[in-house]
């Protein structure tokens, strides 16, 4: 068979209409097989099996071969090229073949180098108008690391600050705070607080200047031996003189801060250790030593002066400006009834602070003497029981109760009551 006779029945992956090769997948399809049929019948007619081979691809599948070089193209066109004829051209001439060029090489950034785009920093007012905070201390100085930030039960509510630092007392307030213990002179005994706190004690509430002498009795005074004396639950009156152990009970504040400002829109604040000072300075010539006096003083405390109450009862050498300002606004009230929301607020805003409990037993306590204890009606069922178990006890008779445990008092808890008298020592 002729070379152009095999050609001819090779499939050619061409469709029947002419010119119009095949573009879809089906019609690729029917050409193809078409073409095999046609090759199939050709290699029937010569006598021979078709080859054994996979199945044909088409021929559009077929990647062309790649055409020869022109001589135009033969011709270097790269740098790479160009220093690969020109070194063996200096081969072929016998000379040193030029030494070739190092590929360029792209310079590293430093990822640090690259300045990203940031926000532009807030403008700062210069050095010297710019005002640091700064702690310090009554005399103005900046405080050092003997001073102690501290959280007040009354959350800074009725103040116009919002933090304290107090230090340890020295032995120069140590002498002033003995005469005031020996003297129970209450304004002595603030005079000494305001060097050892960055704010005036004298403008504390109660519950805030009581923590502030439970601060000094448990910081300025260590392992000091403390005195509790108490009834116990089985009647006696008990003196521990060697407590050294007392815990801490914080009542939280009764309301949020909004609550506290919203009542001091109305008028009304908590009374201070000022109020407290001039109530313990109240003497039997005072003016406010009287009951009609002494009922305006409770309840004028919880207001706030009027500022142009208060200079006008400066400009008269009023010893106690502010609360004279305070019974004036009082007594200038016509409506009876903001008496009962004083009282309301004074309710409200009094049931919080630092309590002090330990627990201790009774040294005293006897279990013969219990055993013939007559017990109110109204009694604790675990006392009853305890007394139960004692007359048990007292029955046996001698040899037994040595054999058996001798009852012992239970150790209870104690609250212990404020007194401002017992958190300094040493007088």
């Amino acid at each position: 068979m002729s070379k152009s006779r095999i050609g001819a029945g090779m499939p050619t992956g061409r469709s029947d209409g002419p010119m119009n090769p095949p573009r879809t997948h089906a019609e690729r399809k029917a050409a193809f097989s078409n073409a095999r049929e046609e090759s199939l019948s050709m290699w029937g007619a010569v006598g021979k099996a078709p080859p054994t081979t996979s199945s044909p691809r088409p021929v559009e599948d077929v990647k062309p071969a790649r055409p020869a070089l022109s001589p135009e193209r033969m011709l270097p066109e790269t740098d790479q090229e160009r220093a690969a004829a020109d070194m063996i051209a200096a081969l072929q001439r016998g000379e040193t073949p030029p030494k070739p060029a190092q590929p360029r090489q792209q310079a590293r950034v430093n990822p640090e180098d690259v300045q990203r785009p940031t926000r532009p920093a807030p403008a700062r007012p210069p050095a010297e108008v710019r005002e640091e905070f700064t702690a310090r201390d009554a005399q103005g100085n900046p405080l050092d690391s003997r001073w102690e930030r501290v959280s007040l039960p009354s959350q800074f509510a009725f103040y116009d600050f919002g933090d304290a630092h107090v230090r340890r007392l020295t032995v120069e307030d140590q002498v002033k705070i003995a005469r005031a213990v020996r003297h129970k002179n209450l304004t002595v005994l603030l005079d000494a607080l305001a060097a050892t706190c960055t704010r005036d004690p004298r403008e504390f509430c109660l519950p805030d200047f009581e923590m502030l002498c439970l601060w000094h009795k448990f910081n300025s005074y260590l392992d000091a031996p403390m005195v509790v004396s108490w009834t116990t639950r089985y009647g006696n009156r008990t003196t521990v003189t060697s407590l050294t152990q007392v815990r801490e009970d914080k009542r939280p504040f009764p309301a949020s801060i909004a609550e506290a400002h919203e009542a001091m829109a109305k008028g009304f604040t908590l009374s201070t250790a000022r109020d407290m000072e001039l109530l313990a300075e109240m003497g039997e010539g005072d003016p406010l030593a009287n009951e009609d006096s002494l009922y305006v003083f409770e309840r004028a405390q919880f207001l706030i002066p009027d500022p142009e109450l208060v200079e006008a009862a400066r400009e008269r050498k009023s010893r106690t400006p502010t609360m004279d300002a305070r019974i004036e606004q009082l007594l200038a009230i016509k409506d009876v009834n903001v008496l009962g929301e004083i009282d309301a607020f004074a309710e409200r805003f009094a049931n919080f602070g630092v309590d002090e409990y330990c627990y201790v037993r009774d040294v005293k306590f006897d279990p013969f003497e219990f055993a013939r204890k007559e017990l109110p009606s109204n009694a604790p069922a675990d006392l009853v029981e305890e007394q139960r178990v004692c007359r048990e006890w007292v029955e046996l008779p001698m040899e037994e109760r040595e054999l058996e445990n001798r009852p012992a008092a239970k150790e209870e808890e104690v609250r212990l009551p404020f007194e401002v008298w017992s958190c300094f020592r040493y007088a």
